[in-house]
């Protein structure tokens, strides 16, 4: 037997504060607690407590309607004998419908119990049976409604789901484009650096063989550098140089020379050129003269003719000695 703070207030009436009580968890655990064979409710019904407070009560603990008080009383005995409001004593019969046919020690019914409310005398003398089927009616409408309610939360956490779903989905693609372009630049990058690399392996290549052939001929420098040459093959290549140079010399001197004689004979023929072009000028102004005077001439002419072939054939055989001597004395100047 526990009393508690919620008897307490429930056996002096003090309403307000029960109600301030069952509004709290421990107030309703509170509901459970048995103190003189009774339970809050049927303590609550036995002092005609507001149908606020019933209700509380029930809600807090809907098991309290099924059971049996004090000298064997459901709530809905003491409900029917203290006739208490119509809606009071449906709210009883739907919370445990069975307690309609259940008697108490002094062998009464609910039904038993004279009514001054004619509401609650029809709800009292309806079969069993009908008010079972109606309540299993509402608990299965209720759990209709429920599992609907519990349905369309779940529907709306679906679409939500849905929706991030998809906001993923496109995160996803769009990150997997950029990776495809990040891949096929690597790709392009990867196969310029594959071609840099045989490049540079085909310079490598060509730079080791030419550095081998320079080391070859560096070693075979070094071979010449450090053999030793005795006096004798020293003074052989002095002596091969000095007498190469003096050739050389010499034959410079000897075109020097021929130039020299060849610009000389060009002066005289030039000088000759001028005479006779002098002379054939003043032949020109001459009278006609006789034919003796005309075949001496023609003679004269012809002889002239013939020095001037002649002439003109040293002039050229000189300017071809001159170009000749021209050709070598560059030769010696390049070497």
């Amino acid at each position: 037997m526990v009393y508690d703070s919620l008897h307490k207030s429930i056996i002096h009436r003090h309403w307000e504060e029960a109600a301030a009580y069952l509004a709290t968890q421990s107030g309703k655990e509170m509901t459970k607690d048995v103190f003189k064979e009774d339970l809050p409710l049927h303590m609550a019904c036995d002092r005609r407590a507001p149908e606020s407070i019933i209700l509380a009560l029930l809600e807090a603990n809907r098991q309290a309607a099924s059971f049996r008080g004090k000298n064997g009383f459901f709530p809905l005995h003491i409900a029917a004998q203290r006739n208490l409001p119509p809606s009071t004593i449906v709210s009883l019969i739907r919370a445990y419908p069975e307690a309609l046919d259940k008697v108490n020690r002094e062998n009464n019914q609910p039904r038993d119990y004279p009514q001054r409310n004619q509401i609650s005398k029809e709800a009292l003398l309806r079969p069993t049976a009908c008010w079972i089927e109606d309540v299993e009616k509402e608990d299965y409408l209720g759990r209709v409604a429920r599992r609907r309610t519990q349905l369309r939360q779940k529907m709306v956490k679906l679409q939500c789901a849905i929706t991030i779903s998809k906001e993923r989905r496109e995160r996803t693609q769009k990150q997997f484009n950029d990776l495809e372009k990040r891949l096929h630049t690597e790709v392009e990058i990867a196969k310029k650096d594959v071609e840099k690399d045989k490049k540079l392996d085909e310079i490598e290549k060509t730079f080791r063989a030419r550095m081998e052939s320079i080391n070859e001929r560096v070693g075979v420098l070094e071979k010449e550098l450090k053999t030793p040459y005795t006096e004798e093959e020293v003074m052989m290549k002095s002596l091969m140089k000095r007498s190469y140079m003096q050739a050389v010399q010499r034959q410079y001197e000897k075109l020097m020379k021929r130039s020299d004689e060849v610009r000389q004979d060009l002066a005289v023929i030039r000088q000759d050129l001028v005479v006779m072009k002098e002379k054939r000028k003043a032949i020109r102004h001459r009278r006609e003269p006789s034919p003796t005077c005309r075949l001496q001439d023609i003679s004269e002419k012809e002889n002239r003719d013939g020095n001037k072939t002649s002439d003109d054939d040293d002039f050229g055989v000189g300017i071809r000695e001159v170009l000749h001597t021209r050709s070598i004395t560059e030769g010696i100047e390049i070497l």
